[in-house]
C-alpha cells in the first residue's frame, strides 16, 4: 500500500506551534527573572532561556553578572515556584548592540636602548641561579644585538 506524503503545511504548523510555545515559556521565565530582581539589575537582564533542566539568563555585561550569580540560588526557587522546573542557572554576558567599541591604533613599541639591555642583564646577575636568570640573560643578548651600532 502507497503512503500518501505529508503536507509541508502541516509540518511546519507542527514546528511553529513548538517554536511558539517555547518563545511564550521563554517570555513567562524572563518576565519572572525581572521581576524577582532588584530594579538596577533588572534593567540589564537580556532575557532568560529554559531548556531541559536549565535556564540560561542573559546580561549586558560582566559587572552584572557577578551580581546575578549570587541571586541565582533565589531565582531558581522563585521559577520553581510558577511550575518552571530548572534546577541549575547559568548566566551569560550578551552586550546590548548599541555600544561602539573604541578602537585604537597600537601605541608604538618602546625603544630598547642599552642601557635597558644592560639593566636586564644586572637583573639576571643577581638573581639566584634559575630558569629566571637564564631567561633574563637570553633577552638581554637579544636586546644588545638589536641595538644600531655607531
Amino acid at each position: 500500500m502507497v503512503s500518501r506524503p505529508t503536507p509541508v503545511n502541516s509540518v511546519l504548523r507542527e514546528h511553529l506551534q513548538t517554536l511558539t510555545e517555547a518563545a511564550r515559556l521563554h517570555d513567562r521565565a524572563t518576565d519572572l527573572v525581572r521581576s524577582a530582581l532588584p530594579a538596577d539589575l533588572a534593567d540589564h537582564c537580556r532575557g532568560a532561556v529554559v531548556s531541559a533542566d536549565e535556564v540560561t539568563l542573559y546580561v549586558d555585561s560582566p559587572a552584572w553578572a557577578t551580581r546575578l550569580r549570587y541571586l541565582a540560588p533565589s531565582l531558581l526557587l522563585q521559577l520553581a515556584a510558577a511550575d518552571i522546573g530548572v534546577r541549575h542557572c547559568r548566566i551569560r554576558v550578551l552586550p546590548s548592540g548599541d555600544r561602539t567599541e573604541v578602537v585604537r591604533p597600537p601605541s608604538p613599541p618602546l625603544p630598547v636602548t642599552a642601557a635597558t639591555a644592560a639593566a636586564i642583564d644586572s637583573a639576571a646577575a643577581t638573581a639566584e641561579p634559575s630558569d629566571l636568570a637564564a631567561a633574563l640573560r637570553r633577552l638581554a643578548r637579544t636586546l644588545a644585538r638589536r641595538q644600531p651600532t655607531a
